[in-house]
């Protein structure tokens, strides 16, 4: 082997022998991750972007049927946004990743769909939406069309990058609804007419009719038969008067594993409304009825899971209470306490069902605890501000005016939550049994405990189902045009969808943002920008008052003494045209100086963050270069000083 020695005590050979081995090695290990690490990730992210939760991974892993999607993404839209490029990046990464954990049931199909080409023909016969890039007018695209063995099809027109924090929610929910394609039923257990309201000559509501276009909707009040199994879903609004047998088979449905959205409330101002306007109409012709009841509760259900719902207080909030104009002599705005607009801070923006929801409306709401003994978790989605007060529902038999509960109003700086998602094992409220007689045709076997976790959402209202609160209803050529301006139909929708899915489905939460612009650099820019803009008005200012000053000065030039006055103001007249140029002037130098600013902030940025590291890492191997030369230094010179 003498021909392959080499001289360990000469550091340059030494030194290029691990360069050319180093490169070796790189190129190794990049061949073989590429070959046999294809599938495995290492998510460096703040909100772990790239991970899938295992709620997806669960419904990836039980697809039964192949699915084929196609990704259509224009080469140019992510180039002209930065915003875009991250989204677009992420999008293809999430379904690669679908792709690889489905077992080869998800096959993955990308297009770039140019301008007259095949593609966008087939991209618009999927139902994909286009957008305009740049000035030349060219539609783009960036959506999905995803087909099953059935030819089923989902389709996303557009990925908006708004909902990038629901991107894995949505795609799975995508995935999920082809393998279980049959429409959702929604049970629906309601006292008041949402499907035909006589106040409204039998017409439905407003989320009625959304909630249709949607769900297979089916009306269970007044029946006593136990919940048909096809039934996904409840949705509870408003329960008075429910007999024992109808709350039995509320609580076996529920611990069937059933999902329900169940809306209560303290007062129900619709129904009192209702019922007023229904004593009116009889009024003379029989006997007028007692005063109606305006609570709702599902007691003996509530105490069973461990859910405490006061029927005698409603939540008053000054933080978040709409505005209303009180009419009279001299009319004037105030804010009416007990009705809600829920926005920024009363929102879980972390939860699917309320992450992308503006804003909503509620009306004399009540709220929810959970007792000690409760086997359920709550998660607030809906929650009041903690300018609070709890004022009494008998305060609403004087209808009290909004000005005289501001008077009375003393926070209690508490938060309270008027709407959450409950989950978890529940016990039955009727340990001994069905309560229906013994020749009862019910066959289901009777629970004690939930076979599985419960997944239920509450709110402390139903007002807000009302069109009254939520929607106008416009004129247009002869139509009725339904104009939303809160999203209580949303709401509805996103919590019946969400619920319709599987329990893996239901535990996904909305994630972070792929596109993070860099913070510091944005508040360096607003600084310097607002600068710039203070210099900038008090020019505009002093020009706008030198030009007042010139036009007085030319109108007293004319007329009689004008002979007189232009020239004793010819010398003003001069000076104020010099101030306007040098204000001009330094206007637009100021201008020039806050573009020119703004762009060298940037060059500067985009140059450390280009350079910055690769300097770094020179600096270091240049630095330990020279800690291992005088390293082998000390020791040659040991070595030359033994040998001597």
């Amino acid at each position: 082997m003498g021909w392959f020695s080499i001289n360990i005590r000469d550091w340059k050979t030494r030194e290029i022998a691990a360069i050319v081995l180093a490169v070796i090695l790189f190129l190794s290990v990049n061949i073989l991750a590429s070959a046999w690490l294809h599938s495995a990730r290492l998510d460096l992210t703040d909100n772990r972007l790239y991970t899938l939760s295992e709620g997806t991974k669960e419904v990836l892993s039980t697809i039964d049927e192949p699915i084929t999607v196609r990704l259509f993404l224009s080469r140019r839209i992510p180039e002209q946004n930065p915003q875009h490029a991250n989204f677009s990046k992420r999008v293809r990464d999430l379904l690669e990743n679908f792709v690889t954990l489905s077992d080869g049931k998800l096959k993955l199909e990308v297009y770039d769909p140019e301008p007259y080409s095949p593609e966008e023909d087939k991209a618009l016969a999927l139902g994909l939406q286009g957008v305009t890039m740049g000035a030349s007018g060219e539609q783009g695209y960036f959506g999905l069309a995803a087909v099953n063995s059935s030819d089923e099809k989902k389709v996303v027109p557009y990925f908006n990058p708004s909902r990038e924090p629901l991107l894995e929610y949505d795609l799975t929910k995508l995935v999920y609804s082809l393998t279980h394609p049959k429409k959702p039923v929604v049970g629906l257990i309601s006292s008041i007419p949402m499907g035909a309201d006589p106040t409204r000559n039998f017409r439905p509501w407003a989320v009625f009719e959304q909630i249709k276009q949607f769900f297979e909707l089916r009306s269970l009040r007044g029946s006593d038969e136990s919940i048909d199994e096809d039934i996904d879903i409840l949705l509870i609004a408003h329960p008075q008067n429910l007999n024992e047998k109808q709350l039995y088979n509320v609580d076996q449905f529920i611990l069937r594993g059933g999902r329900a959205l169940i809306s209560v409330d303290p007062y129900s101002e619709t129904a009192v409304a209702r019922a007023k306007a229904a004593e009116r109409e009889r009024r003379g012709k029989i006997p007028v009825a007692s005063k109606p009841i305006p609570y709702s509760t599902l007691g003996k259900l509530f105490d069973a899971w461990g859910v405490e719902f006061a029927t005698d207080t409603m939540v008053g909030d000054l933080g978040a209470a709409q505005q209303v104009t009180l009419s009279g002599p001299r009319s004037r705005v105030v804010d009416y306490l007990l009705w809600l607009a829920l926005g920024k801070g009363t929102l879980d923006r972390d939860d699917v069902i309320t992450s992308q929801l503006e804003n909503m409306n509620l009306a004399s709401s009540g709220y929810f605890t959970l007792s000690e003994n409760s086997g359920l978790t709550m998660e607030p989605l809906l929650e009041s501000t903690s300018q609070t007060m709890l004022i009494p529902t008998s305060k609403m038999d004087s209808q009290p005016r909004p000005d005289d509960l501001l008077r009375e109003f003393r926070s209690d700086d508490t938060r309270f939550t008027l709407g959450a998602r409950l989950h978890g094992v529940v016990k039955t409220a009727f340990p001994g049994g069905s309560p229906a007689s013994v020749d009862s045709a019910d066959t289901q076997e009777h629970l004690s405990e939930s076979i599985a976790p419960a997944n239920i959402v509450i709110i402390g209202d139903s007002d807000f189902l009302s069109d009254n609160f939520w929607v106008r209803v416009q004129n247009f050529m002869g139509r009725q045009i339904v104009v939303p301006f809160a999203g209580n139909a949303d709401f509805v929708i996103n919590v019946l969808d969400n619920l319709s899915g599987s329990d893996a489905l239901i535990g996904l939460r909305s994630r972070g943002l792929s596109f993070r612009p860099f913070l510091r650099i944005e508040d360096i820019r607003r600084q310097a920008e607002q600068r710039y803009r203070e210099r900038e008005q008090e020019l505009r200012e002093n020009l706008a008052e030198a030009e007042l000053k010139l036009n007085e000065l030319r109108e007293q030039g004319v007329g009689e003494k004008a002979a007189v006055v232009t020239r004793e103001n010819k010398v003003t007249l001069e000076a104020y045209r010099r101030e306007i140029l040098g204000l001009r002037k330094e206007l637009r130098n100021v201008q020039h100086a806050l573009i020119k600013d703004i762009d060298s902030l940037d060059s500067i940025f985009k140059m450390v963050n280009i350079w910055a590291i690769p300097l770094l890492i020179g600096i270091l191997a240049v630095v330990l270069a020279f800690i291992r030369r005088a390293r082998y230094r000390v020791r040659h010179s040991r070595y030359e000083s033994e040998k001597t």
